[in-house]
């Protein structure tokens, strides 16, 4: 899945060290999350194959693994590539072969990166809206604390 970072924005950057304990990661993530779904999910649920609707209606906006480094949120389908209802999402997205391991006459099925495709042309949307909400998210909790 691509990834978007948000680096060099002066402004917000010391906007979000004014920011203390865990209010900056709970105002990237709350930004992060808002921003997916109001940019990139429809994006996702139209761009998404359709044979009985249920791909495209398991779209989501999940948080990130926990990790000391990352802090936001990403699109993904269902319980993830691979898993639960709409497991074939995986092979829908990174592509597959048919047949037998190490048969000789295996076809390598193309993939349809509906999630990458869409994600990297609503880029520059994404991340205009994602500094508009955390703009708006600092200013808010500035003045709560």
């Amino acid at each position: 899945m691509p990834s978007m970072t948000v680096t060099g924005d002066k402004e917000l950057n010391r906007k979000l060290q004014a920011l203390k304990g865990p209010k900056q990661k709970q105002a990237v993530r709350k930004a992060s999350r808002e921003s997916l779904k109001a940019t990139l999910v429809s994006s996702v649920n139209r761009a998404a194959p359709r044979r009985t609707g249920l791909l495209s209606r398991s779209v989501k906006v999940r948080a990130l693994k926990r990790s000391r480094t990352q802090v936001g949120a990403r699109v993904t389908v269902g319980d993830g590539l691979f898993k639960g209802e709409t497991f074939y999402a995986g092979f829908i997205e990174l592509g597959r072969k048919t047949g037998k391991r190490g048969s000789s006459n295996r076809r390598t099925i193309s993939p349809n990166d509906f999630i990458r495709r869409t994600a990297k042309r609503k880029r520059q949307s994404v991340l205009a809206d994602y500094r508009q909400r955390l703009k708006h998210l600092i200013t808010q909790l500035a003045r709560e604390g």
